[in-house]
């Protein structure tokens, strides 16, 4: 259709090789459609539309088609960084990292100790209300050994995965890359539950890396949908940063990323997500 063929030149245009048309029998990841208000919309792979995709795009607008396209590519990175795991299950590190969120509080300050309440519906995804709180707990799970042995220390960085489709590095805050535990050691992080305004609901995905060795996880951070790109990371400076950068790169230098490509044995990451609901009134 003509419909297709814009969007087949777009995607050669700036699809900036995330982004292809699926060919054959092949399954998309995402599909765009047309709502019967005249608007875009991106769905994935099931047919479910992608929530918080904003503004809206109208057919109408020669420019939606060009953003459409960017919508795609930044959509690919995101899940990109959702879905990196390490599978190597001979891994020194290989569940040695525990992560879990452990209940919810209406109000807190960080001078008390946390006393959240258990989550209802235990088992499902947990869902809080804005400027409730809950708390992240971090475990390193290796066995005692020598002190300061640094194949027992593990290196953790925390990001939050947000409603808005953007990355952020929450813990270290600030300039840091990563807070060490050592075997047995625990951090218990509180997170107060936000939305962008005008959300009426949306999910955090917390998103832990451990690693035995140092890293730069600020590598997979995004902006939010339609926002620029951030700029000015450097060089990777190992292994594992070569596979951070190349999940998000402006161009994919992987066309079917793989990280058993790269040295596994450093490195593990877990994930929890929380849902978040605007209550009005």
């Amino acid at each position: 259709s003509a419909a297709s063929d814009v969007y087949k030149r777009q995607l050669e245009a700036s699809g900036q090789g995330w982004v292809l048309v699926a060919a054959g029998k092949k399954p998309a990841d995402f599909q765009v459609a047309v709502n019967d208000e005249g608007e875009y919309e991106i769905w994935d792979a099931a047919g479910a539309e992608l929530p918080n995709l904003r503004p809206a795009l109208g057919i109408d607008d020669p420019k939606s088609p060009a953003q459409v396209v960017q919508r795609l590519v930044h959509l690919t990175k995101y899940r990109n960084v959702l879905e990196l795991r390490n599978n190597d299950t001979m891994s020194p590190v290989a569940r040695k990292l525990k992560v879990e969120l452990i209940g919810v509080q209406e109000e807190y300050d960080p001078v008390d100790p946390p006393e959240p309440e258990p989550f209802e519906d235990a088992g499902q995804t947990p869902v809080i209300e804005v400027n409730q709180w809950t708390f992240l707990r971090v475990r390193n799970d290796m066995p005692p050994g020598r002190p300061n042995d640094p194949s027992r220390i593990l290196n953790v960085t925390i990001l939050d995965l947000s409603p808005d489709w953007g990355i952020q590095q929450i813990h270290p805050w600030g300039a840091g890359y990563f807070e060490p535990l050592d075997p047995g050691q625990e951090i218990v992080l509180p997170l107060e539950a936000s939305l962008p305004d005008g959300y009426s609901e949306g999910v955090d995905v917390i998103k832990v890396f451990a690693t035995l060795g140092t890293a730069n996880f600020r590598w997979l951070e995004l902006p939010p949908l339609d926002q620029a790109v951030m700029k000015g990371r450097g060089l990777p400076q190992n292994s594992l940063e070569q596979l951070l950068a190349a999940v998000a790169a402006e161009q994919p230098s992987l066309r079917n990323l793989n990280p058993a490509a790269f040295p596994s044995k450093e490195w593990v990451t877990e994930q929890v997500e929380v849902r978040i609901s605007r209550v009005d009134g």
